[in-house]
């Protein structure tokens, strides 16, 4: 039974060049929308914070997360970014376990992403990360 390799290999490449095409669209399509002087103060703001640079800010940006006027508790937050724990109490027991499946996804992905990157940046956040 014979194969024909080359064929396979040209279809995956074909494949290959309309997904790099897509994502040269997208790329462009975010550039134009980051491009507006709306987004520039929120961005550099998010960007303020140690381990958080463009793509991380931009994410957040489009997702919309930029006013704490949207959340009435902290815990609003937190769900919302997908970082509560799950908790377990009886009477004065209380487990807190592995984070919960809920929220954003992406963005704390995201954040998991900045906090490594200010943490191999930052000898003090380090630290702390170490002792926690």
């Amino acid at each position: 039974m014979a194969r024909n390799y080359g064929f396979t290999l040209d279809v995956l490449l074909d494949e290959l060049d309309y997904l790099l095409s897509q994502l040269n669209r997208v790329d462009k399509q975010l550039e134009t929308l980051f491009s507006q002087e709306r987004h520039d103060r929120q961005i550099e703001i998010l960007k303020s914070h140690p381990g958080v640079g463009p793509i991380t800010s931009k994410l957040f940006r489009a997702e919309g997360l930029i006013s704490q006027a949207d959340f009435d508790k902290p815990t609003q937050v937190a769900k919302y970014l997908g970082l509560c724990p799950r908790v377990s109490q009886s009477g004065q027991k209380r487990v807190e376990g592995r984070l919960m499946k809920e929220g954003q996804i992406k963005l704390r992905a995201c954040l998991v992403e900045a906090a490594w990157a200010w943490i191999g940046k930052d000898p003090d956040a380090k630290e702390t990360f170490r002792d926690y």
